[in-house]
């Protein structure tokens, strides 16, 4: 979750690779991104819970986005949702609808509160 334990991991993973003879090279980065609790992700998982009282925030992988945001607009606030998926990047991937319905929910209320 952050940009030099980021470096390290790349680092490490690229000598392992050699060390066994593999040639590696490496092009392009997205930033690493520590979740930041503040007014905001607390006013998004307020508006979450109306929909799913189990909301709750934690650190996944996820939120790509915001690492590109936060990375460009330091003082950015950013909160990542999104449906439930199960199996992610796989030929199993599946996503249940009644969440998608709910992130809508959720998305137009804070745009409607935000505002």
């Amino acid at each position: 979750m952050a940009n030099d334990e980021l470096a390290n991991i790349k680092d490490e993973t690229i000598k392992m690779l050699e060390e066994h003879n593999f040639t590696v090279t490496t092009d392009g980065k997205y930033p690493a991104w520590k979740p930041d609790i503040n007014e905001f992700t607390s006013k998004v998982l307020e508006i979450y819970k109306e929909f799913n009282s189990e909301a709750s925030l934690e650190a996944i992988h996820a939120g790509l986005e915001c690492a590109i945001f936060k990375d460009k607009y330091s003082s950015i606030k950013v909160a990542s949702i999104g449906p439930s998926i199960q199996f992610p990047h796989s030929k199993k991937e599946q996503v249940s609808i009644q969440s998608v319905e709910n992130v809508f929910k959720v998305v137009k209320k804070i745009v409607e509160e935000i505002n």
